[in-house]
């Protein structure tokens, strides 16, 4: 069922399983062996509801031909990571032709060709207790009562063994939306865009993949560098967050060249919802914004619709923590997140990440939702 969130009054829960990737394997099935056999069910579950979700109903006659048809073309001979998506559409038991799981990794850049706008809030500040940045996000996603279900964080194993990151995500995706190295972590987050940007590029969540497969990243000044130089295939907002006050920048995609670079501000604090800033080339792309909340309330409201109202929220309520010198614990953040619009019925999860110690730690708003 690809419900939406509809609890209006989150409890946060931790997510404690954690699933080991090992990321620099020679094949597939030692890359996702391990975890697949740790999260059969999980995996089942989610080919189902993604199936639904880009070939149920209606939809199918447009996107089925269409995955297809860049499996043939595409996907099958020059698509990143294609042997991984072919194996895990091998496990999948028939939910998922490799055709369709190769359409499913993509599900971000297709997203932009059809009518959904997508969410997500993340903000990036200094922890003045700690010394250290903090950065942290909701993932706002048609079927967050599925993804929220089978959220996980993958304990990604580097070249020797060794832990060489984390992302949190659900089991049977290839790429990453969300995941912290030693030193600076990476979020994805939904642009605005006219239509399908799809050059032959690679998808965001696949960047940001092969961004944790690169070792010559150390810190956040290697991380801005090398992900400057990428072109992915869609629009998109990445947030690099590193150790040091400040160290916090958005690069900001449209549909083609370098990404527009905008930085944190003097006290560390920087907020990136679903909208280019207006000192963006793209500011166009923004979807009508709302101004005040409809009867209903903030909740229910679409997200590309309320993406100023979020993060004006967010960037208020940050600088009056700032200011009355609250610690920046987990779970003020959780709580400041808890509220309409940040909190929304596309909510899935949230994620914290803290890079000076190569941390992650993931919430879901439901006991029962809770791995």
């Amino acid at each position: 069922m690809l419900s939406r969130t509809h609890h209006c009054d989150p409890q946060f829960h931790e997510v404690t399983k954690r699933v080991p990737v090992h990321l620099f394997a020679r094949d597939a099935a030692q890359r996702w062996g391990d975890a697949l056999r740790e999260e059969a069910a999980s995996f089942g579950e989610v080919c189902s509801v993604m199936r639904q979700l880009a070939f149920g109903g209606g939809r199918g006659v447009i996107t089925q031909p269409l995955a297809s048809l860049a499996y043939r073309l595409v996907y099958r001979h020059w698509g990143q990571y294609s042997a991984d998506s072919d194996w895990f559409a091998e496990q999948s038991d028939g939910l998922l032709s490799p055709a369709q799981c190769a359409f499913l990794q993509r599900q971000y850049s297709w997203t932009h060709a059809s009518p959904y706008t997508g969410g997500c809030s993340t903000i990036s500040l200094w922890d003045h207790v700690a010394q250290e940045m903090v950065c942290f996000r909701s993932l706002d996603w048609p079927a967050a009562e599925a993804i929220g279900r089978t959220t996980r964080i993958f304990d990604l194993r580097g070249p020797r063994g060794e832990t060489h990151g984390s992302s949190a995500g659900m089991m049977g995706m290839l790429g990453i939306l969300t995941g912290v190295r030693e030193g600076v972590s990476v979020v994805l987050n939904f642009a605005p865009s006219p239509g399908l940007a799809g050059r032959c590029k690679p998808d965001p969540t696949l960047m940001l993949r092969r961004f944790f497969e690169d070792l010559s990243v150390h810190d956040f000044s290697d991380a801005v560098e090398l992900l400057s130089r990428e072109r992915p295939g869609a629009p998109c907002f990445i947030t690099v967050c590193g150790v040091n006050r400040g160290e916090a920048c958005v690069l900001g995609w449209d549909v083609a060249g370098p990404p527009e670079i905008r930085w944190a501000d003097k006290a560390g604090v920087l907020v990136q919802t679903n909208h280019y800033h207006n000192a963006s080339s793209a500011v166009g792309r923004n979807k009508p914004q709302l101004r005040s909340a409809p009867p209903g309330g903030w909740f229910h409201t679409k997200l590309q619709r309320n993406s100023q109202q979020r993060a004006q929220f967010l960037l208020s309520e940050l600088r009056k923590l700032i200011s009355a010198q609250e610690p920046i614990t987990s779970e003020a953040l959780c709580k400041l997140y808890s509220q309409p619009p940040v909190w929304n019925h596309e909510t899935a999860h949230w994620v914290e990440m803290r890079p000076k110690h190569n941390q992650l730690r993931a919430w879901v708003h439901r006991a029962d939702l809770a791995a």
